[in-house]
């Protein structure tokens, strides 16, 4: 993608090596069983990613790699356990104002076993703040996250004991009209629980957009109610690690689970 290297406009360039290296570095460091990941390039760039993990030790075999309408940004799972299943929203389009809207990023949608339990994962990256040409961004956002609520209950539907985990870029606020769309009614047996995180100094912030210096949390995990009793909260965290800034404008969460 297009980047500013240096304040110079670099076109269609692949992210820097030593930015792969940082990113690489953190994960590594923390061992993760499962990654969830966001603005992925493309399958190659997911087994980039899959083969410089193993390299340091980090060997997670199975992947998922899946998108929207967006040509340049995919979404990418990695995970030490085999992917039993993947999954599809039923609705991928929306209208504002009488205009036609595809779902931008889409849904990842997998499933594995670990231990001989399942675990069900949705991963997602919402409309960012940023304003495009096409319509309000608010509004697009606030459209994807209802689509989100939608593959959701669809999900509880079928399975109200689904053992969920709904994570990713969410580009707004818990407290925000996308993020109450996106976790649903807090007395619904269907809400989704948001798991608190702090980095080493207690501070929350998982993003800096530089452009306007703003610190936001808007990535998040979320649990449904099975998996609550399983999810050790005392033990999440935001990564605050020394390569972070290198390595991307938002900090991991690392969520354990029993």
């Amino acid at each position: 993608m297009d980047r500013y290297v240096d304040r110079r406009s670099l076109k269609d360039s692949p992210k820097p090596d030593d930015e792969k290296q940082a990113v690489i570095a953190i994960l590594a460091r923390h061992k993760p069983d499962a990654i969830g990941l966001c603005e992925i390039g493309t399958a190659a760039d997911l087994a980039e990613i899959q083969e410089m993990l193993k390299s340091a030790g980090v060997n997670l075999p199975h992947s998922h790699f899946t998108g929207g309408s967006d040509p340049t940004r995919h979404l990418g799972f990695l995970s030490r356990y085999p992917i039993t299943a993947t999954g599809k929203p039923e609705k991928s389009d929306f209208q504002i104002q009488g205009k036609l809207f595809t779902w931008n990023r889409g849904v990842l949608d997998v499933t594995i076993d670990a231990h001989g339990r399942p675990y069900h994962f949705l991963g997602v990256h919402l409309k960012s703040k940023r304003d495009v040409e096409e319509g309000d961004q608010e509004e697009i956002r606030r459209s994807e996250a209802r689509l989100l609520r939608r593959h959701v209950d669809g999900i509880f539907e079928k399975n109200p004991d689904e053992r969920l985990i709904v994570y990713g870029d969410f580009n707004d606020t818990r407290s925000s009209v996308a993020g109450k769309h996106a976790v649903g009614n807090y007395n619904d047996p269907k809400y989704l629980t948001a798991i608190p995180a702090a980095d080493s100094v207690g501070t929350r912030w998982t993003h800096f957009w530089a452009l306007h210096d703003i610190y936001s949390r808007i990535d998040f995990v979320t649990v449904s109610r099975a998996l609550k009793s399983e999810t050790v909260f005392e033990d999440a965290k935001i990564l605050d690690d020394p390569e972070w800034e290198k390595a991307s404008d938002h900090r991991a969460v690392l969520v354990i689970f029993r």
